[in-house]
């Protein structure tokens, strides 16, 4: 994600030729793809914060396979994400996604049922909303996406605060595009307008 961070941004300052940047989006690519988990991995994750009146875990209340199954899925989100966010450093906003790029947003919206609410590793997965939901919008969708945002605020979890800003900035941009009130804009040009970084996302 740091590389990918870098990247978008030498992309955006013109540090380097444009073939540069296509060379090393697609060295990155392949870097993601070999982060691939297996359903029979055992990753280890913890989340755990001491400086409350009482230690508190988002880990609480989930059985060990169901929370390994969630840190899979969670982590499987992220790689498909990146893949995502990786693309749109060299396609425009209104290029189409590619089958593979298409796959990738499918399969990370699958996993999201899989990570039901913010309860464990679902807590991390504010960045990930944001990229996703800047490649699918669906009216529909947007109340079940306010309602994750609110099920991690209610965590302490306030970072995802500004992702949850930034997605609504997004959202009313593109119902202006829709309106014929503007042009399409990434999602990344949209937070940089608004004084937000990605770090805080």
């Amino acid at each position: 994600m740091c590389a990918a961070s870098q990247l978008q941004k030498a992309s955006y300052d013109a540090e380097i030729p444009l073939e540069e940047i296509h060379r090393r989006s697609e060295n990155l690519q392949k870097a993601i793809e070999d982060t691939k988990m297996d359903d029979n991995s055992n990753p280890v994750i913890s989340i755990l914060c001491d400086g409350a009146r009482e230690k508190y875990s988002a880990m609480v209340g989930l059985e060990q396979e169901e929370l390994r199954r969630r840190m899979i899925a969670t982590a499987e989100i992220f790689r498909h994400t990146s893949h995502l966010y990786v693309y749109r450093i060299t396609h425009g906003v209104e290029e189409p996604l590619t089958s593979d790029m298409e796959e990738s947003l499918q399969k990370a919206l699958q996993l999201l049922t899989q990570v039901p609410d913010a309860l464990g590793p679902g807590a991390n997965l504010g960045w990930c909303l944001v990229v996703l939901e800047a490649e699918l919008d669906l009216l529909d969708q947007r109340d079940c996406i306010r309602f994750r945002w609110y099920s991690m605020h209610l965590l302490g979890i306030y970072n995802t605060k500004s992702g949850e800003k930034i997605l609504e900035a997004v959202w009313n941009h593109r119902d202006l595009v829709r309106s014929g009130l503007a042009t399409p804009a990434r999602w990344q040009d949209i937070m940089k307008d608004m004084g937000e970084h990605q770090i805080l996302v």
